[in-house]
């Protein structure tokens, strides 16, 4: 979802460049050399795809590239065609992403990262620390419910250890989604 939203704000970006160098009539003179002698459209391009580099770039030489363009106008023809072309390139990119985005969700109860999880918590858990208890496995994993609006996963299963097995529930629950860092709640057996 961010990754389409940047895709369509870098893609006005560009076209605006593309649009206000036209309008100046900047352009690759061909009499000139140079880093900065490029067509508008190069501009516009190059805004899209190298924004971080480009788009400073162009704003810290806008004036020079201005004056440029009054002594050796450029005429763009087709200049709406062109404009309008590389705002629908970003539009459909960013449907492209918007629509292939998968929702992040909290992770599965039988995943093996929560897995992993679980068997830290059993084995720092100070009374099957001082037991010498140890996790071996979870088995009969099951989902028993999940709330999509706060994100939590509800899971029960069967928790195997040196000392045998017994019932064990946890809730798996974000601690930064956007980082897909997340934690375990467990409910431990009395």
């Amino acid at each position: 979802m961010q990754q389409a939203l940047f895709v369509l704000v870098v893609g006005i970006l560009a076209c605006w460049i593309y649009w206000d160098a036209s309008g100046h009539k900047i352009g690759k003179v061909k009499t000139e050399k140079g880093f900065f002698n490029i067509s508008a459209g190069a501009w516009g391009i190059a805004s899209f795809f190298f924004t971080i580099f480009t788009v400073p770039l162009y704003f810290i030489k806008r004036n020079d590239l201005i004056q440029k363009g009054i002594k050796n106008p450029v005429n763009v023809t087709g200049r709406r065609v062109k404009a309008i072309g590389l705002l629908l390139l970003a539009v459909t990119w960013s449907i492209g992403l918007f629509l292939t985005a998968k929702p992040v969700h909290v992770s599965q109860c039988d995943a093996s990262a929560t897995q992993k999880i679980l068997e830290e918590i059993i084995n720092k858990h100070p009374i099957y620390k001082s037991e010498g208890i140890r996790y071996i496995t979870t088995n009969n994993i099951i989902e028993n419910g999940f709330n999509e609006e706060s994100q939590l996963r509800y899971c029960s299963g069967g928790l195997v250890t040196t000392a045998g097995s017994l019932p064990v529930e946890y809730v798996v629950k974000w601690v930064n989604p956007q980082k897909r860092f997340f934690t375990l709640e467990v409910y431990f057996p009395e």
